[in-house]
């Protein structure tokens, strides 16, 4: 999902549960612009897993605009 940090929580959650649907081996977490905070990861994470089944890898695919990808990857 491309700028992930770009979508609202109510967007995240539609577009997850549709994409349930198609039982998908993984979901990526794109930050696009190198803007997540931890925080904004950790709470895209939580839908991801909610709405996900146990069965569908998460993975996460930081851009280092703001030199957060390193700490995010290691936070996670």
């Amino acid at each position: 999902m491309v700028n992930t940090a770009g979508y609202t929580l109510d967007q995240l959650r539609e577009t997850v549960a549709e994409l349930a649907k198609a039982k998908p081996y993984a979901v990526t977490i794109v930050d696009t612009f190198g803007c997540m905070n931890l925080e904004d990861l950790l709470e895209k994470t939580e839908v991801l897993n909610e709405y996900l089944p146990p069965s569908v890898k998460i993975a996460f695919h930081p851009h280092n605009n703001m030199l957060m990808a390193y700490p995010l990857a290691q936070s996670i």
